[in-house]
């Protein structure tokens, strides 16, 4: 996971840090991460795509939901900012945990050592109601 937000925080926007989705332990220490972003060209594709990176999860606190759970969040950052299209690099060792989030990979190209990985992101059902914080949104997905 993320493991300090202010040394990302040099190489992003404020838009880009508006996306960055963690779960803390009880004493305060980041366990689960998962970073969001939109651009508006991608690998020469003229479309708005969400981008993920800073995946990670603590091992000790591995199984516990934590990456769904900071999906969904991301899921609706994305969608906010009219991204319908999540993109991610995975290596052969996480390609499972995406695909059982949605994404698929295209074929590796001769050379490359990861998968590039898309999911259309499905609106969230919340019944129209605005979703004003994270802790808000923490027991609807449990």
């Amino acid at each position: 996971p993320i493991e300090n937000l202010e040394s990302m925080r040099r190489n992003l926007s404020e838009d880009d840090i508006a996306g960055i989705f963690v779960a803390v332990d009880p004493q305060g220490d980041i366990v689960a991460s998962v970073q969001s972003a939109c651009r508006d060209n991608v690998g020469g594709l003229p479309c708005r795509m969400g981008i993920i990176s800073g995946v990670g999860t603590r091992r000790d606190c591995r199984g516990q939901g934590l990456c769904r759970k900071l999906f969904a969040l991301s899921d609706i950052y994305l969608l906010a900012q009219n991204a319908p299209v999540a993109h991610l690099y995975s290596k052969p060792d996480t390609l499972a945990l995406y695909q059982k989030l949605g994404f698929f990979a295209l074929p590796q190209r001769p050379g490359e050592d990861f998968f590039r990985m898309y999911r259309i992101i499905r609106p969230f059902p919340l019944n129209h109601t605005l979703v004003a914080s994270a802790a808000q949104l923490i027991p609807m997905l449990e």
